[in-house]
């Protein structure tokens, strides 16, 4: 079992994929999208080759496809909750589904409504610390 966590701020869309790019094909259980923050793209998240993708808490605001597990290659899994969209083309596509991400690690999600603000704040250079 492999698992990722993505969480804000993202300045790319994300491609979820079953490849590892060392041994080949394996299944991705769980590549957790949560907390970011999309705006003015093609598309914010793929899943491909049954990669099993919660999507939550996400904003995207003008992305023609915020969601896609029609992509390129063989389908993913994508599980979308509590979202934003605003000025977008299509609804985030959905398929099968995924592991809840809290069964790896504890986490909070903040509100949807609250991360483009939270993100634009973080953002950038010399605006994240650890």
């Amino acid at each position: 079992m492999t698992a990722a966590v993505v969480t804000g701020p993202v300045t790319q869309p994300v491609q979820a994929a079953a490849a590892e790019p060392v041994s080949g094909f394996a299944t991705v259980e769980l590549v957790h999208v949560y907390n970011n923050y999309y705006r003015d793209s093609s598309y914010g998240i793929a899943s491909t080759y049954e990669a099993g993708v919660p999507a939550e808490g996400d904003y995207f605001h003008s992305v023609n496809n915020p969601g896609r597990v029609d992509f390129s290659g063989d389908l993913g899994r994508l599980v979308e909750r509590n979202n934003i969209l605003v000025a977008g083309n299509h609804p985030i596509e959905t398929r099968g589904s995924v592991s809840e991400p809290r069964t790896y690690y504890p986490y909070i999600a903040d509100s949807p409504a609250d991360v483009p603000a939270v993100v634009q704040v973080g953002a950038g250079v010399g605006k994240i610390g650890y």
